[in-house]
């Protein structure tokens, strides 16, 4: 799904098995615009490429605003030949883009580069409320900007 200087609500969903060979993201990209998902699951999705600057597994996010409600972020995927260049298994931020998660999972995802559930790029912010949790991704749970409330 690719979003661009675009408003889009999305409920009771499921984002998975999608497969992209070239930079990412995989399963959502938004740009410019801004996404609101409740209920919804993003899953299984995988960004695989030879060329390096990958990023973004499940979700990637470029100067957007992205709101996940009682979500599930799970089992998602970046990885390339260049680790240095890879970011964010399950959710990547960057350019000015936000991030709230509420109420919302993000576990077992997993990328070859920093931030295995979530990576924030330097001018982006990510803010985790209460009952969300990123557990259990690989290797860190949250890498670049911190988030608050998530233990690396």
């Amino acid at each position: 799904i690719e979003i661009e200087q675009a408003r889009l609500a999305m409920n009771d969903c499921t984002v998975t098995g999608n497969i992209n060979d070239q930079i990412g993201p995989a399963g959502i990209f938004v740009a410019g615009g801004s996404l609101t998902m409740t209920n919804c699951t993003i899953s299984d999705n995988r960004v695989d490429s030879e060329s390096g600057a990958v990023s973004g597994g499940g979700i990637g996010i470029d100067n957007a605003e992205v709101t996940l409600t009682n979500c599930l972020v799970a089992d998602n995927t970046a990885i390339s030949a260049n680790p240095a260049t890879t970011f964010g298994g399950g959710i990547f931020v960057a350019a000015g883009g936000k991030l709230t998660l509420s109420k919302t999972e993000v576990t077992r995802n997993f990328t070859n580069g920093p931030g295995g559930g979530i990576y924030v790029d330097d001018d982006s912010t990510a803010t985790q409320e209460s009952g969300s949790a990123v557990t259990l991704n690989d290797p860190t749970n949250c890498a670049g900007t911190p988030v608050a409330g998530c233990v690396s």
